[in-house]
């Protein structure tokens, strides 16, 4: 009778870390390692042998396997939900099929930015409308002041209001990120408001 070990699954999703997961929410296009039985030695269980496999129709990716890791580049992988399996083979006998959902999320588009008026008067209200996905983080700086974030809506708009401007405003958005964790960084989408100065007329003279 053969007896089978009992697989732990342990998710790499940071280089840093290993968290054991029943689900996993990854981003589009992503390249995410896999490992089990770490506990015993780093290729596993001495004389195993594991088989990797994403059987959920509509897989685009590519596994690397190496002993009880493995990578996957999810590529072209459409947004969905897939199971990930492994199963491991000793002496002849085969284990549990030890199996983890993956949930890959969209992409992250870059966000658009505009004003209502691109020239005001000192004193005014300076307004930009951000647009991107619903409920996703923006990073933001004025005239390349400290980062500022701000949520859109779930029409995903937001307005940055600034009252009382005194010089031409400029806003940048770095970065934006969505609720499932995926991100665009290193972006930078402007726009500026210019400001024109007060009119001051003398009183009448007579």
């Amino acid at each position: 009778m053969c007896s089978s070990d009992l697989l732990i699954l342990l998710v790499s999703i940071f280089a840093s870390s290993l968290t054991m997961h029943a689900q996993q929410s990854i981003c589009f296009g992503s390249t995410h390692t896999y490992t089990v039985d770490i506990d015993d030695g780093p290729t596993g269980t001495f004389g195993s042998t594991y088989a990797w496999s994403v059987p959920t129709p509509g897989f685009a990716g590519t596994i690397t396997p190496n002993a009880n890791s493995a990578s996957i580049d999810w590529a072209s992988t459409p947004v969905g939900n897939y199971t990930f399996e492994v199963t491991e083979t000793n002496n002849g006998c085969i284990g549990t099929v030890i199996s983890l959902m993956v949930t890959v999320n969209p992409v992250v588009t870059s966000p658009t930015i505009a004003v209502a008026n691109t020239t005001i008067c000192q004193s005014d209200t300076a307004e930009f409308e951000i647009k991107g996905g619903p409920t996703q983080t923006v990073t933001y700086n004025i005239n390349s002041g400290a980062n500022q974030t701000i949520t859109l809506d779930a029409l995903g708009e937001a307005t940055v209001s600034l009252p009382m401007v005194t010089g031409n405003q400029r806003i940048t958005i770095t970065s934006i990120t969505s609720t499932t964790g995926c991100s665009l960084s290193n972006i930078t989408v402007s726009e500026t408001i210019n400001v024109n100065p007060s009119v001051f007329t003398s009183s009448i003279g007579f």
